[in-house]
């Protein structure tokens, strides 16, 4: 049975994954949580709490573990389309 039993997303997780990745592969910016919380894929979209970009699988590996330990869900995302 899968659980839907999630911790909430904080600050100690921002200052976590920007030490992670580097705090400009990092972002809460509003207007840039909204452009990544949708795509041209039909579906109900929900803002994320935050964004991050790894730039190496070491990274993407290091924040898969740190959000698996947390449990705080993720939606991974590489190339999305905009629909232009």
């Amino acid at each position: 049975m899968i659980s839907t039993n999630f911790a909430s997303f904080n600050e100690d997780d921002l200052a976590y994954l920007k030490q992670l990745v580097g705090d400009s592969n990092v972002t809460t910016d509003e207007s840039e949580l909204l452009v990544q919380s949708n795509d041209a894929f039909p579906g109900e979209w929900v803002k994320p709490d935050v964004v991050v970009w790894p730039e190496s699988p070491e990274q993407v590996s290091r924040v898969v573990k740190y959000v698996d330990q947390r449990r705080i869900p993720i939606t991974p995302r590489a190339v999305a389309s905009q629909g232009a």
